[in-house]
């Protein structure tokens, strides 16, 4: 089982990175999916989940995650991904709807997939968002004294 875990894993990385929002929507369960993201997101339900990742790739069209590594255990899968992207269009208003930058951001980030019978029924995705916000040039960058 932990081998399909990190083959679904893998193949849902590749799904958003080819912007196929309808492959993403078939892996999640269809009952009571939850996507969480770190600042107390919490979406529930597979279309909605949708419409938030579509959000994000219309800020970033060129949004690409990397898979770092792949850690299973029991029914849950942990991804490190390192995400690369520019800021092309406006971001989505839970994350205050800043119009483009025109930056390229990097930044490493941690999701924890849980799956039943080979369907995703929860995410969460722990988001470095004061990083992404200072190399957005929307907050200072800490000195170095």
């Amino acid at each position: 089982m932990d081998q399909d875990l990190e083959k679904l894993t893998n193949e849902g990385l590749d799904n958003f990175n080819r912007g196929d929002m309808d492959a993403m929507r078939e892996m999640m369960s269809p009952e009571g999916y939850v996507y969480e993201e770190s600042g107390d997101l919490r979406i529930e339900g597979r279309d909605a989940a949708v419409d938030w990742f579509r959000q994000w790739r219309k800020a970033f069209p060129d949004l690409t995650g990397q898979m770092l590594r792949v850690v299973v255990g029991g029914d849950t899968a942990v991804s490190e991904i390192r995400w690369t992207r520019t800021h092309n269009g406006r971001l989505p208003a839970a994350m205050g709807g800043v119009e483009p930058t025109g930056r390229s951001i990097t930044n490493v980030g941690t999701i924890w997939h849980t799956y039943r019978d080979g369907k995703l029924i929860a995410e969460r995705n722990h988001v470095d968002a004061l990083l992404i916000m200072t190399q957005l040039g929307l907050l200072p960058a800490p000195s170095s004294a």
